[in-house]
């Protein structure tokens, strides 16, 4: 069945203010083939998709798409931009309407989530540092009675270490030993890493909350803290959105930096007798041997981590 849209209005304000604003945003080349739609994960939500959606602000229903609650089911993952023959960037669009919102009114959880990291200098969790550094140091003593890990360091604001790592602020909160795998594997590769105190959760729901004050404050803040200690990499250790929150934000805010940053704990595919887990970071000195088997590390089932060629 066709959903007719019966136009009220047409003031176009919405089409023109992003054709303004988004280099790729001239939203009337839309072709209206659907490829948008048809890989998008909130399609069929609230009775909306992006082809739909995109059609409303060509017709100039801007009514109706101000207070859409639609475009806080998009997940801003860019399929639909990636797939469109038009290239336009749809995504942008949902944006810019995020951020016409009053913010009071935006979501309370990931409004909540932003406040507390802006609010607590660390992560959307709002733990303060001390809990977090607390965490951490008794975490280490803890894994240095294991055999093997005598000498493990997870140190914070160490000085001059390659790398700077971010750390989801939840797990130290709800899941502590899950940041015991990832120590044990640098330790055991020798990376010469820290993590870094100010705005140290790598997670950024301001980003979501289409708040670019807040985003901008908290990646400015974390560039000039790593460049602070002198390290050379910004390691990227949180999912997807955190690294586009950092590797946009230096660019969308003009931010100026020293380090590279980089995504490198990547997932490796499923296979028999595997787990997903994360390799290890790139950069890091290879060993004699090009594997390295990780039971005596993790006491996992037995299987191989390829070690990565610098």
């Amino acid at each position: 069945m066709l959903d007719i849209l019966r136009l009220k209005k047409n003031t176009a304000g919405i089409r023109q203010k992003v054709r303004e604003v988004v280099p790729d945003g001239n939203l009337s080349a839309c072709l209206t083939c659907g490829a948008c739609a048809s890989g998008c994960p909130a399609t069929g939500l609230m009775d909306m998709d992006p082809r739909k959606f995109l059609r409303m602000a060509v017709l100039g229903l801007d009514e109706e798409l101000e207070r859409h609650p639609w475009v806080w089911a998009c997940t801003m993952c860019k399929r639909c931009y990636d797939v469109c023959p038009m290239h336009l960037n749809i995504p942008q669009l949902v944006y810019y309407l995020r951020s016409q919102w009053p913010r009071s009114e935006r979501p309370k959880g990931i409004l909540g989530s932003c406040d507390h990291h802006i609010k607590s200098r660390g992560g959307a969790m709002g733990v303060p540092f001390e809990d977090f550094k607390f965490t951490v140091e008794d975490l280490a003593e803890e894994c240095r009675q294991q055999e093997g890990f005598e000498d493990l360091k997870a140190d914070i604001d160490r000085e001059g270490a390659f790398f700077a790592l971010n750390q989801n602020s939840r797990e130290p909160v709800t899941e502590p030993d899950e940041l015991l795998p990832l120590w044990k594997i640098l330790h055991t590769a020798g990376a010469d890493w820290t993590y870094y105190s100010d705005m140290w959760g790598g997670e950024n729901y301001c980003m979501f909350l289409a708040d670019d004050t807040s985003w901008e404050t908290i990646v400015r803040a974390q560039a000039a803290h790593i460049d602070k200690l002198g390290c050379k990499v910004f390691l990227n250790t949180e999912c997807g959105h955190s690294f586009f929150a950092v590797w946009s934000g230096l660019q969308r805010f003009k931010i100026p930096h020293k380090f590279e940053f980089k995504a490198s704990l990547n997932t490796m595919p499923n296979g028999s007798g595997r787990e997903n887990f994360p390799s290890i970071p790139t950069g890091i000195p290879r060993a004699s041997n090009s594997r390295f088997r990780t039971p005596a590390i993790l006491s996992e089932n037995p299987w191989e981590i390829p070690w990565p060629r610098t």
